[in-house]
């Protein structure tokens, strides 16, 4: 196939609605746009299941409204539009109201994915930005993926629950994150392995960071391929707990929004690699998105098999 084609993925998270514009050609998957805000769709998922409230939904859909427009403009058929949510609305309640809200707002279907299919497109948008990658997390806002070639596994382990569930009692969030990844012991292929690849919104925060890089200059390929040390997230973990809250939002390269969940974010990736041994991660900026586009251009008969940020 010799023409180009543009194709464009949303995803309603549980702490942000993000989008990703690409354009593919033979196997080249190209960045156009990409855009992150923070909606909090999960503030009131403590356990299993929560409520959205209509504020959340409010400002949910406005953002959704406003990526429509930004397709529009930037000429990505309908056809070539893929609309998605994951855990904060696997764990809603009112699911149902919630999602016919959001396709009269995009005019698109909401394909609602389970855990273990977000697990699997996280590690394939990982896999082909990141090749040498063999087991990826994706540290989200309501849930904890890990997944391999083979499988994938979501945990309840997002940074908004964990927030809303223990605040600053980081003793307690600690000791309920190791418990839970005691799973991990009984899968194989997922208690042994060499660097592992992050990815997810705490993972880019922390590298931005560590690197002082301010939001307003973000590009994925500053970031890709960055090697986040182990001693590195317990440092910035200690430091965080004693900084106030308007200290925190005027990190350079924290988003504000982001903030108040980076805590727990931080406790769940110092927990990962110290239950794996790991003296280090390896950032990946290819996600959950990326994997989407991929599987979605390769269905409409491209082989795209290299990302370009």
């Amino acid at each position: 196939m010799d023409d180009m084609e543009r194709f464009a993925a949303v995803d309603v998270g549980s702490n942000s609605v993000r989008s990703l514009v690409v354009d593919v050609r033979h196997e080249r998957m190209v960045r156009v746009d990409s855009s992150t805000h923070i909606t909090r769709l999960a503030e009131g998922l403590r356990g299993e299941k929560a409520v959205v409230s209509p504020e959340v939904l409010e400002r949910t859909l406005r953002e959704v409204r406003t990526l429509k427009k930004r397709l529009d403009a930037m000429d990505v058929s309908r056809s070539r539009r893929f609309f998605f949510a994951t855990e904060g609305l696997r764990a809603a309640t009112n699911a149902g109201e919630i999602r016919e809200r959001l396709e009269d707002s995009f005019d698109v279907p909401l394909r609602i994915l389970s855990g273990a299919e977000e697990g699997r497109y996280s590690f394939l948008g990982a896999k082909t930005a990141f090749p040498d990658a063999s087991l990826v997390f994706d540290l989200g806002g309501g849930s904890l993926e890990i997944a391999d070639s083979r499988k994938a596994l979501s945990l309840p382990l997002g940074v908004v629950r964990l927030t809303n569930q223990f605040g600053e009692n980081h003793s307690r969030m600690k000791a309920h994150v190791w418990s839970a990844l005691d799973i991990l012991d009984s899968i194989s292929g997922f208690s042994r392995i060499s660097c592992p690849a992050g990815i997810g919104g705490t993972s880019s925060t922390l590298c931005m960071i560590l690197r002082k890089i301010p939001v307003a200059a973000y590009a994925p390929k500053m970031l890709h391929g960055h090697r986040v040390p182990f001693g590195d997230v317990v440092a910035l973990r200690k430091h965080y707990a004693n900084m106030s809250q308007e200290e925190r939002r005027a990190m350079i390269g924290m988003d504000p929004g982001r903030a108040p969940v980076f805590a727990a974010g931080l406790l769940v990736l110092e927990t990962l690699l110290e239950r794996w041994r790991q003296p280090a991660y390896v950032h990946s900026e290819g996600d959950l998105l990326w994997g989407i586009l991929v599987e979605v251009s390769r269905a409409a008969g491209y082989a795209a098999r290299v990302v370009v940020f």
